[in-house]
């Protein structure tokens, strides 16, 4: 048989590794062993890491804006306040990295890990190209996200506590365990996302869209649901007492046994809901809402108030 091919040459640009290293005219680390390695305020603008192994590296205020970073692994490492925007993450594992204060702006992410990450703080803007992301168990607390696309996402124990967000899509994700207090949600979109027995108790989720979501057993009490959409939801045994719905549109959703004691409801629509066991005691704004043709008994609403099927 041949003999085997020989070993490729050393990698040159290895050889600059060490803490603020200039990585400009050495841009090729594909597949490179990095775990360990010190590359704090490292400018690795541009350069290619995609399947590096970084595992454990120190990326502290580290430059990795427009890198390639598809298919690295960076399980446990520091990345305190690197920029990582522009950059290409897409099937990346992140698991338990230290994000805070990282700056996301831009970056694409399929199928990218992010469980367990510590993402306190972190600058996440204009993430058109996220999609199949996982962030179980991540620590979102006090973040704020703009214009990002997190389609069928996962967020399984994501703590989401004093996190605002403003046109974010959701859609199709999955939330289970979750922390919401404090969480501020503006024009975001939760449409076909399960958050079955998700804590929302005193959120503002303004102008949101969750058509179709599964709200079963949630708690949403005191909060902020003015104009929200939220036709054919499951909410059955959800728990509205003292939210603001004005305005709110709720059209042939499950809302068996769900309460809205001491809730707005003025100008609500129910219409075509499913409303047995639903309790309106004390609903402020009931004589304003619509019920039209709704089925089941509801108690403490008026029996004028709608019209049987």
């Amino acid at each position: 048989p041949p003999p085997p091919p020989p070993p490729p040459p050393p990698n040159r640009c290895l050889a600059l590794v060490g803490p603020g290293a200039d990585f400009s005219t050495c841009k090729h680390l594909r597949h490179a062993d990095l775990r360990g390695a010190q590359l704090q305020g490292a400018n690795l603008q541009g350069v290619d890491l995609a399947g590096a192994r970084l595992d454990g590296a120190d990326l502290t205020f580290a430059t990795l804006i427009e890198a390639d970073l598809r298919s690295a692994t960076f399980v446990g490492a520091s990345m305190f306040k690197a920029d990582l925007s522009f950059s290409d993450v897409s099937g990346a594992k992140f698991w338990g990295t230290d994000l805070r204060e990282a700056s996301m702006t831009a970056v694409r992410a399929y199928f990218t890990e992010f469980s367990g990450a510590d993402l306190r703080l972190v600058k996440m803007f204009s993430m058109h190209r996220a999609a199949n992301v996982s962030f179980d168990g991540a620590d979102w607390s006090g973040s704020s996200m703009t214009d990002n696309r997190f389609v069928n996402a996962s967020f399984r124990g994501t703590n989401f506590e004093n996190v605002a967000m403003e046109d974010v899509r959701m859609t199709n994700s999955y939330f289970e365990g979750n922390n919401f207090k404090g969480l501020v949600l503006v024009d975001s979109r939760l449409q076909h996302c399960s958050l079955r027995g998700a804590q929302l108790n005193g959120a503002s989720l303004r102008d949101l869209r969750a058509q179709n979501a599964d709200l079963t057993g949630a708690t949403l009490r005191d909060t902020f649901l003015q104009m929200a959409q939220l036709d054919n939801v499951k909410a059955s045994g959800c728990d509205f007492s003292g939210a603001d719905l004005h305005w709110a549109v709720l059209e042939r959703a499950d809302l068996t046994n769900a309460r809205f004691v001491n809730s707005i409801i003025t100008e609500a629509n129910f219409a075509h809901s499913a409303c047995d066991g639903t309790d309106f005691y004390k609903a402020t704004g009931s004589s304003l809402a619509d019920f039209f043709n709704i089925s089941g008994t509801p108690i403490n609403l008026e029996t004028g108030l709608f019209v049987p099927p």
